[in-house]
């Protein structure tokens, strides 16, 4: 029986070998392909550094008149405000927001006549200024300020900086105070502004005229009777006949009201075209990035420009409003007014200036050339 059962068992075995032997017909082998992905952990880029700056204004910010007023217009900004409050707008664009500029009112941080020494020590880093605040401590920026019948417009004045050599000449003289310097020409409408008719340059004679600066030697020359008076007091001394006119800008029919007292203004010729600055500590300036230094170099004296031409429309505009809300008279000079009052400041106020000192006469020399090589001097 045992033997029996033995036999069944083994022959179960081998049955089951042969068959394990035996490759199945028609099996299918699927593989199944695995990809491992890798990923890459980066650490979070870094935010750029945000370098906050303090600039003093040059004066108080203007109202906004007229079209300027409408929210939909872009240029926010009145008159010199464009720039120190617009040029903050600008920095902080330009930088990606890298530089942010916070603006300050004029005598908020130190007096304003002692701004460039405060910007040169480093007080605040930076400030929009007007040459004629350094005319005691720098003869030169009598001339480079803009002396009366110079250049007769903002492109010329900063073609005559920096194509002709100008500029080169008061980088020097702002680097001994410790200063990095962009020059802003204003584009207002400078003339005469009077309480009896003046129709030509001769029309000046015998007058008294509040005068400013070179103006004052110009007045003269012209057979008026300058007189010196801050500008808040020229109002009341026109309407009191304490002075018949001013040699200003076409804002003052606005900011100061002259409109109301004034019988008219000459526009044309442009009597002078003021260069303002914008100076930066050069400490402050050496430790921008150098992208953000190379931009600012570049591209300010692009936005000075473009800003003197919205600054003279918004001149325009305030001498249409004067005209259409008050019937004030404008007047247009001859070309050949034009050139003999050239001819005469050159010959009689100049002089005086370049005389002052060395670099003052280096700079005239470098503007009389300048006009001369663009048809505006003999």
């Amino acid at each position: 029986m045992k033997k029996v059962i033995f036999l069944v068992v083994a022959v179960l075995l081998i049955s089951l070998v042969v068959v394990g032997c035996t490759q199945p017909a028609a099996t299918t082998v699927t593989t199944t392909a695995t990809t491992t992905a890798t990923v890459t952990k980066t650490a979070a880029a870094e935010e750029p550094e945000v370098i906050k700056w303090t600039m003093a204004a040059m004066m108080a910010d203007a109202e906004p008149f007229g079209y300027f007023a409408d929210p939909q217009c872009d240029y926010k900004w009145m008159m010199h405000s464009l720039s120190d409050r617009g040029y903050a707008d600008f920095l902080e664009l330009i930088s990606g927001g890298r530089l942010q500029v916070t603006i300050v009112e004029p005598e908020a941080v130190f007096p304003t006549s002692e701004t460039i020494e405060n910007i040169g020590q480093g007080v605040i880093e930076i400030a929009h200024i007007s040459q004629g605040w350094l005319t005691g401590s720098e003869p030169a920026c009598n001339v480079a300020m803009g002396l009366p019948m110079a250049w007769p417009t903002a492109a010329s004045a900063m073609d005559c900086y920096h194509s002709f050599g100008f500029g080169d000449v008061m980088d020097e003289i702002y680097a001994e105070r410790n200063l990095w310097a962009e020059f802003v020409p204003t584009d207002e409408i400078m003339g005469f502004i009077t309480t009896f008719d003046a129709p030509d340059a001769a029309s000046i004679k015998g007058h008294k005229i509040r005068v400013w600066g070179a103006y004052g030697k110009m007045v003269e020359a012209m057979g008026g009777l300058p007189v010196s008076m801050a500008y808040a007091d020229v109002y009341m001394g026109m309407k009191l006949g304490t002075v018949e006119g001013s040699t200003t800008a076409a804002q003052a029919l606005e900011n100061t009201k002259l409109k109301e007292v004034c019988v008219g203004m000459s526009v044309r010729p442009k009597t002078n075209t003021p260069v303002n600055a914008i100076v930066i500590n050069m400490d402050s300036f050496n430790a921008l990035p150098d992208d953000i230094k190379a931009i600012i170099e570049e591209e300010t004296k692009n936005y000075t420009l473009a800003m003197a031409g919205i600054e003279h429309m918004q001149n325009q505009l305030v001498v249409a409003n004067a005209v259409k809300e008050y019937g004030i008279k404008i007047w247009e000079w001859s070309a050949e007014d034009e050139s003999m009052l050239r001819e005469l400041a050159k010959s009689e106020v100049w002089p005086y200036y370049g005389g002052l000192s060395a670099k003052s006469q280096e700079l005239l020399d470098i503007m009389i050339k300048y006009m001369q090589t663009v048809g505006l001097l003999k």
